[in-house]
Protein backbone atom coordinates (compact mmCIF):
# COMPACT_ATOMS: atom_id res chain seq x y z
CA UNK A 1 0.00 0.00 0.00
CA UNK A 2 2.86 2.32 0.92
CA UNK A 3 4.57 1.72 -2.44
CA UNK A 4 1.30 2.27 -4.31
CA UNK A 5 0.82 5.67 -2.68
CA UNK A 6 4.39 6.69 -3.48
CA UNK A 7 4.03 5.55 -7.08
CA UNK A 8 0.77 7.50 -7.44
CA UNK A 9 2.48 10.66 -6.21
CA UNK A 10 5.40 10.14 -8.59
CA UNK A 11 3.12 9.52 -11.55
CA UNK A 12 1.24 12.73 -10.78
CA UNK A 13 4.58 14.58 -10.65
CA UNK A 14 5.53 13.21 -14.07
CA UNK A 15 2.18 14.28 -15.50
CA UNK A 16 2.50 17.83 -14.21
CA UNK A 17 6.08 18.14 -15.48
CA UNK A 18 5.13 16.72 -18.84
CA UNK A 19 2.18 19.11 -19.19
CA UNK A 20 4.37 22.01 -18.23
CA UNK A 21 7.02 21.10 -20.78
CA UNK A 22 4.48 21.08 -23.67
CA UNK A 23 3.87 24.79 -23.37
CA UNK A 24 7.56 25.55 -23.73
CA UNK A 25 9.29 26.50 -26.92
CA UNK A 26 10.23 23.53 -29.12
CA UNK A 27 13.86 24.40 -28.54
CA UNK A 28 14.89 22.68 -25.33
CA UNK A 29 15.38 25.11 -22.52
CA UNK A 30 17.49 24.28 -19.40
CA UNK A 31 14.33 23.71 -17.38
CA UNK A 32 13.12 21.22 -20.02
CA UNK A 33 16.33 19.23 -19.68
CA UNK A 34 15.95 19.26 -15.89
CA UNK A 35 12.37 18.06 -16.28
CA UNK A 36 13.46 15.16 -18.47
CA UNK A 37 16.14 14.17 -15.98
CA UNK A 38 13.61 14.33 -13.15
CA UNK A 39 11.17 12.20 -15.14
CA UNK A 40 13.94 9.65 -15.72
CA UNK A 41 14.78 9.54 -11.99
CA UNK A 42 11.13 9.21 -11.02
CA UNK A 43 10.58 6.52 -13.62
CA UNK A 44 13.53 4.54 -12.22
CA UNK A 45 12.02 4.79 -8.73
CA UNK A 46 8.73 3.43 -10.04
CA UNK A 47 10.48 0.57 -11.83
CA UNK A 48 12.84 -0.34 -8.96
CA UNK A 49 10.37 -2.34 -6.81
CA UNK A 50 9.29 -4.37 -9.82
CA UNK A 51 12.89 -4.90 -10.91
CA UNK A 52 13.90 -5.98 -7.41
CA UNK A 53 11.06 -8.52 -7.35
CA UNK A 54 12.15 -9.80 -10.76
CA UNK A 55 15.67 -10.36 -9.39
CA UNK A 56 14.19 -12.03 -6.30
CA UNK A 57 12.02 -14.35 -8.41
CA UNK A 58 14.93 -15.32 -10.65
CA UNK A 59 17.01 -16.67 -7.74
CA UNK A 60 16.75 -20.34 -6.74
CA UNK A 61 15.46 -20.85 -3.21
CA UNK A 62 17.28 -22.90 -0.58
CA UNK A 63 15.77 -24.08 2.68
CA UNK A 64 17.57 -23.93 6.01
CA UNK A 65 19.79 -25.44 7.21
CA UNK A 66 22.18 -24.30 4.48
CA UNK A 67 25.94 -24.96 4.49
CA UNK A 68 27.77 -22.52 2.22
CA UNK A 69 31.33 -23.58 1.29
CA UNK A 70 31.65 -21.47 -1.87
CA UNK A 71 35.28 -21.37 -3.16
CA UNK A 72 37.20 -21.11 -6.43
CA UNK A 73 36.96 -24.86 -6.98
CA UNK A 74 33.18 -25.19 -6.73
CA UNK A 75 31.87 -21.76 -7.82
CA UNK A 76 29.23 -21.97 -10.50
CA UNK A 77 29.87 -19.55 -13.34
CA UNK A 78 26.53 -17.96 -14.22
CA UNK A 79 25.56 -14.69 -15.84
CA UNK A 80 26.77 -11.88 -13.60
CA UNK A 81 24.61 -8.99 -12.45
CA UNK A 82 24.65 -6.03 -14.81
CA UNK A 83 25.13 -2.41 -13.73
CA UNK A 84 21.39 -1.77 -13.42
CA UNK A 85 20.87 -4.85 -11.24
CA UNK A 86 23.86 -3.88 -9.09
CA UNK A 87 22.26 -0.47 -8.63
CA UNK A 88 18.90 -2.00 -7.66
CA UNK A 89 20.62 -4.26 -5.13
CA UNK A 90 22.47 -1.21 -3.72
CA UNK A 91 25.76 -3.10 -3.71
CA UNK A 92 27.82 0.10 -3.75
CA UNK A 93 26.70 0.69 -0.15
CA UNK A 94 28.19 -2.67 0.85
CA UNK A 95 31.24 -2.40 -1.43
CA UNK A 96 32.10 1.34 -1.58
CA UNK A 97 35.35 0.61 -3.50
CA UNK A 98 33.64 -1.27 -6.32
CA UNK A 99 33.68 1.68 -8.75
CA UNK A 100 37.19 2.89 -7.96
CA UNK A 101 39.90 2.53 -10.58
CA UNK A 102 41.86 -0.68 -10.23
CA UNK A 103 39.11 -2.52 -8.32
CA UNK A 104 37.72 -5.21 -10.55
CA UNK A 105 34.51 -6.38 -8.90
CA UNK A 106 31.87 -8.63 -10.37
CA UNK A 107 28.78 -10.10 -8.74
CA UNK A 108 27.04 -13.39 -9.49
CA UNK A 109 23.61 -14.51 -8.25
CA UNK A 110 23.63 -17.46 -5.87
CA UNK A 111 20.33 -18.16 -4.04
CA UNK A 112 17.64 -16.74 -1.78
CA UNK A 113 16.37 -17.81 1.65
CA UNK A 114 12.79 -17.55 2.86
CA UNK A 115 13.60 -16.76 6.50
CA UNK A 116 10.80 -14.29 7.23
CA UNK A 117 7.80 -12.47 5.76
CA UNK A 118 9.23 -9.21 7.17
CA UNK A 119 12.36 -9.01 5.00
CA UNK A 120 14.14 -10.47 1.97
CA UNK A 121 17.33 -12.56 2.29
CA UNK A 122 19.62 -12.86 -0.75
CA UNK A 123 22.99 -14.58 -1.08
CA UNK A 124 25.30 -13.59 -3.94
CA UNK A 125 28.90 -14.32 -4.89
CA UNK A 126 31.33 -11.40 -5.14
CA UNK A 127 34.65 -11.57 -7.00
CA UNK A 128 37.05 -8.94 -5.63
CA UNK A 129 39.57 -8.95 -8.43
CA UNK A 130 40.96 -12.29 -9.60
CA UNK A 131 42.18 -13.63 -6.29
CA UNK A 132 39.34 -13.16 -3.78
CA UNK A 133 35.86 -14.65 -3.73
CA UNK A 134 33.19 -14.35 -1.08
CA UNK A 135 29.58 -15.33 -0.58
CA UNK A 136 27.63 -12.56 1.11
CA UNK A 137 24.21 -12.74 2.72
CA UNK A 138 22.22 -9.49 2.39
CA UNK A 139 19.03 -8.42 4.16
CA UNK A 140 16.55 -6.08 2.43
CA UNK A 141 13.53 -4.60 4.18
CA UNK A 142 9.94 -4.81 2.97
CA UNK A 143 10.53 -1.72 0.78
CA UNK A 144 13.43 -3.51 -0.97
CA UNK A 145 16.05 -1.30 0.71
CA UNK A 146 19.08 -2.37 2.70
CA UNK A 147 17.93 -2.64 6.30
CA UNK A 148 19.16 0.28 8.41
CA UNK A 149 18.61 0.28 12.17
CA UNK A 150 20.34 1.60 15.28
CA UNK A 151 20.03 -0.74 18.24
CA UNK A 152 19.46 0.29 21.88
CA UNK A 153 23.21 0.88 22.29
CA UNK A 154 23.20 3.37 19.41
CA UNK A 155 25.18 1.09 17.08
CA UNK A 156 24.23 0.60 13.43
CA UNK A 157 23.32 -3.04 12.94
CA UNK A 158 24.68 -5.09 10.05
CA UNK A 159 22.56 -5.64 6.95
CA UNK A 160 25.01 -8.05 5.34
CA UNK A 161 27.40 -10.79 6.37
CA UNK A 162 30.16 -12.68 4.53
CA UNK A 163 29.31 -16.35 5.04
CA UNK A 164 32.02 -17.92 2.85
CA UNK A 165 35.42 -16.75 1.62
CA UNK A 166 38.33 -18.04 -0.44
CA UNK A 167 41.54 -16.46 -1.74
CA UNK A 168 44.14 -17.66 -4.23
CA UNK A 169 46.99 -15.22 -3.58
CA UNK A 170 48.46 -16.93 -0.50
CA UNK A 171 45.98 -19.73 0.08
CA UNK A 172 46.14 -19.30 3.84
CA UNK A 173 42.60 -18.32 4.78
CA UNK A 174 39.12 -19.66 4.12
CA UNK A 175 35.69 -19.22 5.59
CA UNK A 176 32.44 -21.17 5.40
CA UNK A 177 29.10 -20.79 7.11
CA UNK A 178 25.98 -22.62 8.23
CA UNK A 179 22.55 -20.96 8.24
CA UNK A 180 19.96 -22.47 10.58
CA UNK A 181 16.87 -20.28 10.36
CA UNK A 182 17.86 -17.12 12.28
CA UNK A 183 21.25 -18.42 13.53
CA UNK A 184 24.38 -18.19 11.36
CA UNK A 185 27.59 -19.97 12.34
CA UNK A 186 30.81 -18.86 10.62
CA UNK A 187 33.99 -21.00 10.67
CA UNK A 188 37.16 -19.00 9.97
CA UNK A 189 40.22 -21.05 8.99
CA UNK A 190 43.76 -19.67 8.82
CA UNK A 191 46.72 -21.83 7.76
CA UNK A 192 49.99 -20.07 8.54
CA UNK A 193 52.81 -21.32 10.72
CA UNK A 194 50.07 -22.76 12.92
CA UNK A 195 46.51 -23.71 12.08
CA UNK A 196 43.89 -21.48 13.65
CA UNK A 197 40.15 -22.15 13.49
CA UNK A 198 37.69 -19.68 15.03
CA UNK A 199 33.91 -19.87 15.32
CA UNK A 200 31.61 -16.86 15.42
CA UNK A 201 27.84 -16.84 15.63
CA UNK A 202 25.28 -14.30 14.45
CA UNK A 203 21.55 -13.87 14.93
CA UNK A 204 19.06 -12.29 12.51
CA UNK A 205 16.41 -10.71 14.69
CA UNK A 206 12.72 -10.29 13.90
CA UNK A 207 13.31 -7.00 12.03
CA UNK A 208 16.11 -8.42 9.87
CA UNK A 209 19.13 -6.99 11.68
CA UNK A 210 22.28 -9.09 12.05
CA UNK A 211 23.89 -9.13 15.49
CA UNK A 212 26.94 -11.08 16.64
CA UNK A 213 26.20 -13.35 19.58
CA UNK A 214 28.39 -14.95 22.19
CA UNK A 215 30.15 -18.26 21.73
CA UNK A 216 32.24 -18.06 24.91
CA UNK A 217 30.51 -17.59 28.24
CA UNK A 218 31.42 -16.59 31.79
CA UNK A 219 29.45 -15.99 34.97
CA UNK A 220 30.00 -14.43 38.40
CA UNK A 221 28.54 -17.66 39.76
CA UNK A 222 31.79 -19.35 38.74
CA UNK A 223 34.39 -16.59 38.24
CA UNK A 224 37.38 -17.42 36.09
CA UNK A 225 35.80 -20.57 34.66
CA UNK A 226 34.50 -21.21 31.15
CA UNK A 227 30.74 -21.81 31.07
CA UNK A 228 29.21 -24.20 28.55
CA UNK A 229 25.91 -23.32 26.91
CA UNK A 230 22.92 -25.31 28.28
CA UNK A 231 25.03 -27.32 30.75
CA UNK A 232 23.40 -27.62 34.21
CA UNK A 233 25.48 -26.29 37.14
CA UNK A 234 24.80 -26.34 40.88
CA UNK A 235 25.98 -23.51 43.15
CA UNK A 236 25.23 -21.89 46.51
CA UNK A 237 24.30 -18.20 46.69
CA UNK A 238 22.86 -15.75 49.20
CA UNK A 239 19.29 -14.84 48.29
CA UNK A 240 18.28 -11.15 48.15
CA UNK A 241 14.83 -10.86 46.57
CA UNK A 242 12.65 -11.46 43.53
CA UNK A 243 11.97 -8.79 40.89
CA UNK A 244 9.07 -9.39 38.51
CA UNK A 245 8.82 -5.91 36.96
CA UNK A 246 10.59 -6.59 33.64
CA UNK A 247 9.99 -8.80 30.61
CA UNK A 248 11.62 -11.68 32.51
CA UNK A 249 11.27 -12.55 36.20
CA UNK A 250 14.56 -12.09 38.03
CA UNK A 251 15.99 -13.85 41.10
CA UNK A 252 18.46 -11.50 42.79
CA UNK A 253 21.29 -12.68 45.02
CA UNK A 254 25.01 -12.43 45.58
CA UNK A 255 28.10 -14.57 45.83
CA UNK A 256 31.64 -13.53 46.70
CA UNK A 257 30.41 -9.91 47.00
CA UNK A 258 29.13 -9.99 43.40
CA UNK A 259 25.50 -9.15 42.70
CA UNK A 260 23.69 -11.81 40.67
CA UNK A 261 20.61 -11.77 38.45
CA UNK A 262 19.12 -15.05 37.23
CA UNK A 263 15.99 -15.45 35.13
CA UNK A 264 13.45 -17.83 36.71
CA UNK A 265 9.87 -18.96 36.04
CA UNK A 266 8.46 -20.62 39.19
CA UNK A 267 5.58 -19.40 41.36
CA UNK A 268 7.01 -18.49 44.77
CA UNK A 269 3.86 -16.80 46.07
CA UNK A 270 1.85 -20.03 46.18
CA UNK A 271 4.74 -22.44 46.74
CA UNK A 272 6.52 -22.34 50.11
CA UNK A 273 9.52 -24.16 48.66
CA UNK A 274 10.55 -20.98 46.84
CA UNK A 275 9.67 -18.41 49.52
CA UNK A 276 13.26 -17.58 50.36
CA UNK A 277 14.20 -14.89 52.85
CA UNK A 278 16.65 -12.08 52.33
CA UNK A 279 20.06 -13.27 53.49
CA UNK A 280 19.23 -16.99 53.29
CA UNK A 281 21.69 -19.36 51.65
CA UNK A 282 20.10 -21.34 48.84
CA UNK A 283 21.25 -24.00 46.37
CA UNK A 284 20.40 -23.24 42.76
CA UNK A 285 20.55 -25.35 39.63
CA UNK A 286 21.18 -23.11 36.64
CA UNK A 287 22.37 -22.99 33.06
CA UNK A 288 23.49 -20.43 30.49
CA UNK A 289 20.54 -20.03 28.16
CA UNK A 290 19.40 -17.93 25.20
CA UNK A 291 16.74 -15.21 25.52
CA UNK A 292 15.15 -12.65 23.24
CA UNK A 293 15.18 -8.95 24.05
CA UNK A 294 11.61 -7.87 23.35
CA UNK A 295 12.32 -4.16 22.95
CA UNK A 296 15.04 -4.57 20.32
CA UNK A 297 13.48 -6.64 17.55
CA UNK A 298 13.71 -9.78 19.69
CA UNK A 299 17.50 -9.81 19.52
CA UNK A 300 19.10 -12.96 20.90
CA UNK A 301 21.30 -12.70 24.00
CA UNK A 302 22.54 -15.10 26.68
CA UNK A 303 22.12 -15.04 30.45
CA UNK A 304 21.89 -17.31 33.49
CA UNK A 305 18.58 -19.16 33.96
CA UNK A 306 17.71 -20.65 37.37
CA UNK A 307 16.22 -24.11 36.77
CA UNK A 308 15.46 -24.95 40.43
CA UNK A 309 16.36 -23.82 43.94
CA UNK A 310 16.08 -24.92 47.57
CA UNK A 311 17.06 -23.45 50.95
CA UNK A 312 19.89 -24.95 52.95
CA UNK A 313 19.24 -23.04 56.16
CA UNK A 314 16.21 -23.46 58.41
CA UNK A 315 13.98 -20.62 59.61
CA UNK A 316 15.68 -20.84 63.02
CA UNK A 317 18.09 -18.06 62.05
CA UNK A 318 17.81 -14.24 62.04
CA UNK A 319 15.98 -13.00 58.94
CA UNK A 320 16.56 -9.57 57.44
CA UNK A 321 13.11 -8.02 57.05
CA UNK A 322 14.07 -4.45 56.08
CA UNK A 323 17.20 -2.82 54.67
CA UNK A 324 18.28 0.27 52.79
CA UNK A 325 20.00 0.44 49.40
CA UNK A 326 20.59 2.78 46.48
CA UNK A 327 17.95 2.82 43.74
CA UNK A 328 17.85 4.96 40.59
CA UNK A 329 14.93 7.38 40.53
CA UNK A 330 13.60 8.17 37.03
CA UNK A 331 11.96 11.43 38.11
CA UNK A 332 14.99 13.00 39.78
CA UNK A 333 17.51 11.22 37.49
CA UNK A 334 19.73 10.22 40.43
CA UNK A 335 20.29 7.41 42.91
CA UNK A 336 18.15 7.53 46.04
CA UNK A 337 18.62 5.72 49.34
CA UNK A 338 15.36 3.86 49.87
CA UNK A 339 13.86 1.15 52.08
CA UNK A 340 13.47 -2.40 50.75
CA UNK A 341 11.21 -5.02 52.35
CA UNK A 342 11.77 -8.79 52.28
CA UNK A 343 8.55 -9.57 50.40
CA UNK A 344 9.12 -13.32 50.25
CA UNK A 345 9.34 -13.43 54.06
CA UNK A 346 6.16 -11.33 54.27
CA UNK A 347 4.26 -14.05 52.41
CA UNK A 348 5.42 -16.79 54.81
CA UNK A 349 5.10 -14.77 58.04
CA UNK A 350 3.01 -15.90 61.04
CA UNK A 351 0.45 -13.60 62.70
CA UNK A 352 2.62 -13.40 65.81
CA UNK A 353 5.54 -12.19 63.68
CA UNK A 354 3.24 -9.73 61.93
CA UNK A 355 2.19 -8.38 65.33
CA UNK A 356 5.81 -7.99 66.55
CA UNK A 357 6.95 -6.21 63.36
CA UNK A 358 3.75 -4.17 63.15
CA UNK A 359 4.21 -2.98 66.73
CA UNK A 360 7.81 -1.89 66.12
CA UNK A 361 6.84 -0.25 62.80
CA UNK A 362 4.04 1.76 64.43
CA UNK A 363 6.37 4.18 66.21
CA UNK A 364 9.12 4.69 63.61
CA UNK A 365 8.67 5.81 60.01
CA UNK A 366 9.22 3.56 56.99
CA UNK A 367 9.01 5.72 53.85
CA UNK A 368 5.45 6.87 54.59
CA UNK A 369 3.60 8.66 51.77
CA UNK A 370 0.07 9.97 51.46
CA UNK A 371 -1.97 7.75 49.18
CA UNK A 372 -2.78 10.51 46.71
CA UNK A 373 -3.63 13.75 48.57
CA UNK A 374 -3.91 13.70 52.34
CA UNK A 375 -7.49 13.24 53.54
CA UNK A 376 -9.02 15.84 55.84
CA UNK A 377 -8.68 13.40 58.76
CA UNK A 378 -5.21 12.34 57.53
CA UNK A 379 -6.31 8.71 57.42
CA UNK A 380 -4.54 7.62 54.22
CA UNK A 381 -0.86 7.50 55.16
CA UNK A 382 0.76 4.49 53.50
CA UNK A 383 3.93 3.11 55.13
CA UNK A 384 6.11 0.37 53.63
CA UNK A 385 6.18 -1.87 56.71
CA UNK A 386 2.42 -1.81 57.31
CA UNK A 387 1.75 -2.33 53.59
CA UNK A 388 4.08 -5.36 53.49
CA UNK A 389 2.32 -6.78 56.57
CA UNK A 390 -1.12 -6.14 55.04
CA UNK A 391 -2.12 -3.87 57.95
CA UNK A 392 -3.51 -0.97 55.94
CA UNK A 393 -2.83 2.73 56.54
CA UNK A 394 -0.93 4.12 59.52
CA UNK A 395 -3.21 4.37 62.60
CA UNK A 396 -6.19 2.91 60.70
CA UNK A 397 -8.73 0.62 62.34
CA UNK A 398 -7.20 -2.30 60.45
CA UNK A 399 -3.72 -1.47 61.72
CA UNK A 400 -4.54 -0.74 65.37
CA UNK A 401 -7.35 -3.29 65.57
CA UNK A 402 -5.01 -6.14 64.62
CA UNK A 403 -2.35 -5.04 67.15
CA UNK A 404 -4.86 -4.50 69.99
CA UNK A 405 -6.18 -8.02 69.46
CA UNK A 406 -2.74 -9.59 69.60
CA UNK A 407 -1.52 -7.40 72.49
CA UNK A 408 -4.77 -7.82 74.45
CA UNK A 409 -2.84 -9.30 77.44
CA UNK A 410 -0.15 -6.56 77.42
CA UNK A 411 -1.47 -3.44 79.20
CA UNK A 412 1.79 -1.50 78.67
CA UNK A 413 1.72 -2.07 74.91
CA UNK A 414 -2.00 -1.22 74.73
CA UNK A 415 -1.36 2.08 76.50
CA UNK A 416 1.47 2.93 74.09
CA UNK A 417 -0.72 2.11 71.09
CA UNK A 418 -3.13 4.86 72.15
CA UNK A 419 -0.48 7.32 70.88
CA UNK A 420 -0.24 6.62 67.14
CA UNK A 421 1.54 9.39 65.24
CA UNK A 422 1.37 10.27 61.55
CA UNK A 423 4.91 10.59 60.27
CA UNK A 424 5.11 11.28 56.50
CA UNK A 425 8.55 11.38 54.93
CA UNK A 426 8.23 15.21 54.66
CA UNK A 427 7.80 15.75 58.42
CA UNK A 428 10.17 18.28 59.99
CA UNK A 429 10.93 15.89 62.85
CA UNK A 430 10.92 12.22 61.98
CA UNK A 431 12.56 8.85 62.57
CA UNK A 432 13.15 6.00 60.18
CA UNK A 433 14.72 2.54 59.93
CA UNK A 434 18.04 1.55 58.41
CA UNK A 435 17.66 -2.20 59.05
CA UNK A 436 15.37 -4.68 60.79
CA UNK A 437 16.09 -8.35 61.52
CA UNK A 438 13.73 -10.80 63.16
CA UNK A 439 14.53 -14.05 64.96
CA UNK A 440 11.84 -16.53 65.96
CA UNK A 441 12.73 -19.07 68.64
CA UNK A 442 10.06 -21.73 68.21
CA UNK A 443 11.30 -23.74 71.19
CA UNK A 444 11.02 -20.90 73.71
CA UNK A 445 8.16 -19.18 71.87
CA UNK A 446 9.89 -15.83 71.60
CA UNK A 447 10.34 -13.32 68.79
CA UNK A 448 13.24 -10.86 68.81
CA UNK A 449 13.10 -7.80 66.55
CA UNK A 450 16.44 -5.97 66.27
CA UNK A 451 16.76 -2.73 64.38
CA UNK A 452 18.94 0.23 63.53
CA UNK A 453 17.15 3.55 63.39
CA UNK A 454 17.88 7.23 63.03
CA UNK A 455 16.04 10.50 63.47
CA UNK A 456 16.33 14.08 62.30
CA UNK A 457 15.10 17.54 63.13
CA UNK A 458 15.43 19.51 59.93
CA UNK A 459 14.58 22.81 61.59
CA UNK A 460 17.42 22.48 64.09
CA UNK A 461 19.74 20.53 61.71
CA UNK A 462 20.11 17.73 64.24
CA UNK A 463 20.32 13.99 63.67
CA UNK A 464 20.53 11.03 66.02
CA UNK A 465 20.79 7.25 65.72
CA UNK A 466 20.43 4.19 67.93
CA UNK A 467 19.98 0.42 67.89
CA UNK A 468 17.33 -1.55 69.74
CA UNK A 469 16.12 -5.11 70.29
CA UNK A 470 12.54 -5.80 71.39
CA UNK A 471 11.74 -9.33 72.57
CA UNK A 472 8.21 -10.72 72.59
CA UNK A 473 6.66 -13.83 74.11
CA UNK A 474 3.91 -15.35 71.99
CA UNK A 475 1.18 -17.96 71.99
CA UNK A 476 -1.19 -19.00 69.25
CA UNK A 477 -3.52 -16.07 70.11
CA UNK A 478 -1.56 -13.23 71.71
CA UNK A 479 1.86 -11.64 72.14
CA UNK A 480 3.54 -9.68 74.94
CA UNK A 481 6.58 -7.38 74.96
CA UNK A 482 8.87 -8.86 77.64
CA UNK A 483 12.14 -6.98 77.13
CA UNK A 484 13.54 -3.95 75.30
CA UNK A 485 17.26 -3.17 75.03
CA UNK A 486 18.21 0.19 73.56
CA UNK A 487 21.68 1.61 72.92
CA UNK A 488 22.84 5.10 73.81
CA UNK A 489 21.56 7.69 71.38
CA UNK A 490 24.29 9.19 69.20
CA UNK A 491 23.50 12.81 68.38
CA UNK A 492 25.01 15.09 65.78
CA UNK A 493 24.45 18.66 64.58
CA UNK A 494 24.67 18.98 60.81
CA UNK A 495 26.73 21.79 59.25
CA UNK A 496 24.49 23.82 56.95
CA UNK A 497 27.23 26.34 56.12
CA UNK A 498 29.55 24.72 53.54
CA UNK A 499 31.69 27.90 53.45
CA UNK A 500 32.69 27.28 57.07
CA UNK A 501 33.52 23.58 57.51
CA UNK A 502 34.57 24.09 61.13
CA UNK A 503 31.14 25.37 62.12
CA UNK A 504 29.12 22.72 64.02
Amino acid sequence: MKNKINISILVLSIFLIACNSKVKNENKQPQDKMAEELIEIIQSKIDSPAQFIEIWKSLPIRSAPVIDTTNFDNIKEVKEFNSEEIKILQLSEIYPDMNREGFNYKFLPAYKLDLSDEYYTIVLNAFKGEHELESILIIYDSDHKLSQYYNQEGKLTNNSLVIAYDEMAEGQSRKHGKIENSIITIINEFYGNTTQIDTTKFHINRDGYINQIQTKFSSDLRPGKAIQLNQIYTDTITFSSYNNDGDYWMLLGNKNEKNLRLIYNWDWQDNKQYRFNHGESIIIKWKMDGFYEAGDGETLYYSERAMDAERIQSRNVPITFLWRAEEYDEESKQNMNVIFINETFSYAISDAERAALGYVGTFIGSDCFWDGKANEDRSNLRCKILTALNLGYQCSDKHLGFLRTWFSQDTVALKKLKTCRMMPYTATVQTTFDEITIFTDKVNKTISVSYKANGMNMRESKTWSWTQTDTFKYTSKNITLINSEKSERVEKTENNNPDNPDEQ
